[in-house]
């Protein structure tokens, strides 16, 4: 009847929706594209503390293209941090190091140290 075939219909667009929206899991460090997980232009949300801040927009894009053209296996390019952002990544730092025990998971807890955070 009239609610068989309603119910047929949901039933496929959701089976469609599902399809559509799975997220091709990377297989190897090769299959992973800077450019698609690199979120970071000069495009942020009005409510971000960046927003109105030129310097600040085009700086993150710069940095975000040096991540970009970053190829696997290359040596990891050095950037040259201006003091105000080590002091604002320090202080974001010391307060996140306090959350990893309790709420990242156990491969970042154990490889904390091989990212020589300052």
């Amino acid at each position: 009847g009239q609610h068989s075939t309603r119910k047929a219909i949901v039933s496929q667009a959701a089976a469609t929706e599902t399809a559509e929206s799975v997220i091709k899991i990377p297989q190897s460090i090769h299959d992973v594209d800077n450019g698609k997980i690199l979120g970071f232009g000069a495009d942020l949300s009005d409510d971000h503390p960046g927003f109105h801040d030129q310097e600040y927009k085009q700086r993150r894009v710069r940095i975000a293209n040096i991540a970009r053209e970053h190829e696997i296996g290359d040596p990891i390019p050095h950037i040259q941090y201006t003091p105000q952002e080590v002091e604002v990544w320090g202080t974001a730092l010391s307060k996140l190091k306090a959350l990893f025990p309790t709420h990242a998971c156990q491969e970042f807890n154990r490889s904390l140290t091989n990212f020589n955070f300052r």
